[in-house]
């Protein structure tokens, strides 16, 4: 689907002028407010060789998402809004593909390969990363009996 119209006076293709309808919903975004750290730090995770996404159980009716780059992806803040852009653009189109079976808090932390795929690749990738099992972080056990 394109995100450029065709301007009749002109001729020429220019951004639409209706951007609401090509972004994410504020409700589906999680906020600050909404403690990102604690599901960085607790929730369940799912990895794949570009995307970490770490996941929340809650008792909203909806997934909600935030996308979290790194100055280490890259410093230049507009490569980093592209690539956030992209990823909410394509959670936007594949609704079904990027949720879970029960509603959410998501974090999605791109790897700095992610930079490197085309928007088609990039797609591919992050629905395939929902659909990976999570990642079970089981933390090492100490036996100190002497």
């Amino acid at each position: 689907m394109s995100h450029f119209l065709i301007n009749s006076q002109k001729g020429n293709t220019a951004p639409s002028a209706n951007t609401a309808n090509s972004m994410l919903a504020k409700q589906y975004k999680l906020t600050k407010a909404d403690n990102i750290k604690g599901i960085l730090n607790k929730g369940k995770q799912y990895s794949s060789q570009y995307f970490v996404i770490k996941t929340q159980e809650t008792e909203e009716p909806i997934s909600r998402f935030s996308i979290v780059i790194s100055n280490k992806i890259s410093k230049k803040a507009v490569i980093r809004n592209k690539l956030r852009r992209q990823l909410f653009e394509i959670i936007r189109l594949h609704p079904e593909e990027t949720s879970l079976k029960k509603p959410h808090k998501i974090v999605i932390l791109p790897r700095t390969r992610a930079l490197q795929l085309d928007y088609n690749r990039l797609e591919t990738e992050l629905i395939q990363t929902f659909k990976a099992k999570p990642v079970q972080k089981d933390l090492p056990t100490y036996n100190h009996q002497k």
